[in-house]
């Protein structure tokens, strides 16, 4: 069984408008679905970008931190004010997207409110545009936690008819535990969304939440999207067992630029992948 995935990177801008954000997005999902992609990835905290809509003409360097000081407002309560109608409008678009180009969709991260807390939660989208997974990011670094967003506490596995699928968000990628207990609970691919800042790179112009970062005795496939342009960098990729590519690097394919919109495409052997696991498991018993 063949999965064709795409990884979209996408630039970072603040639209003063939900049809500017809604118009950004929908390109690379049209393409991507027109060139066969049967799940399509968008990276992490794409949502911040609807945030432009309180604060027009907004520079894209800007952080969240720096559009609730602009409003002389903590940026807890700043984004406790906004979150749901973000979280609403978000929801509805890519719900409508998904069920339009009828493909699978994971589209990044948007902030949840529920009992008075703040979640970071990646949807899984299915093509009649209904959400059937959510995941919470499980641990949250800068700047989330200053905000008062807490940490999820429950890893998800959803089964589709195109395969299994778990989600290792942001950060979520050095905890190797992580990917191994979704890899146990019978995630097939494991998706991450991710997004990191500029600083991270110290010079290094490759993405620090490379697949290295995950354990190499895990046999999952990997996507990962990233987001760039200001303050991101990334080279958004999907990664296989190492033994499933020729040159044992375990890259299927990858973005050629850190710092702009790129959509990359993969077919994905779960037979194979399931032979390597069955294998696997036959010398763990011997």
């Amino acid at each position: 069984m063949l999965t064709r995935v795409s990884a979209v990177q996408l630039p970072f801008a603040y639209f003063n408008s939900p049809q500017e954000f809604a118009d950004h997005v929908r390109t690379p999902i049209e393409q991507a679905a027109q060139h066969g992609a049967q799940l399509i990835l968008l990276p992490h905290r794409t949502s911040y970008m609807l945030f432009g809509m309180f604060d027009f003409d907004v520079p894209a360097n800007y952080s969240l931190d720096q559009l609730a000081q602009r409003q002389n407002i903590s940026t807890r309560a700043w984004l406790n004010e906004r979150a749901d109608y973000v979280f609403e409008f978000y929801a509805h678009l890519f719900q409508s997207l998904a069920s339009r180009v009828e493909t699978w969709l994971a589209p990044g991260t948007v902030l949840e409110s529920e009992n008075d807390a703040l979640y970071l939660t990646a949807f899984l989208i299915n093509p009649a545009g209904e959400i059937v997974g959510r995941q919470r990011q499980m641990r949250v670094g800068a700047p989330e936690s200053e905000w008062g967003v807490s940490a999820g506490d429950t890893l998800r596995v959803f089964e589709t008819d195109i395969g299994d699928f778990g989600f290792v968000i942001g950060a979520d990628a050095n905890d190797p535990e992580i990917a191994r207990a979704l890899a146990a609970q019978g995630a097939q691919v494991v998706l991450h969304p991710t997004a990191t800042l500029v600083e991270t790179f110290r010079g290094n112009v490759s993405d620090p939440y490379q697949a290295a970062t995950f354990p190499r005795n895990v046999s999952t496939f990997i996507a990962q999207a990233n987001l760039v342009g200001e303050n991101f960098r990334g080279r958004s990729a999907i990664y296989a067992p190492v033994e499933m590519t020729e040159d044992k690097r375990g890259i299927l394919a990858q973005a050629k630029n850190d710092a702009a919109g790129e959509i990359i495409f993969a077919n994905l052997d779960l037979a194979r992948l399931q032979e390597i696991r069955a294998a696997d498991a036959e010398i763990a018993r011997n």
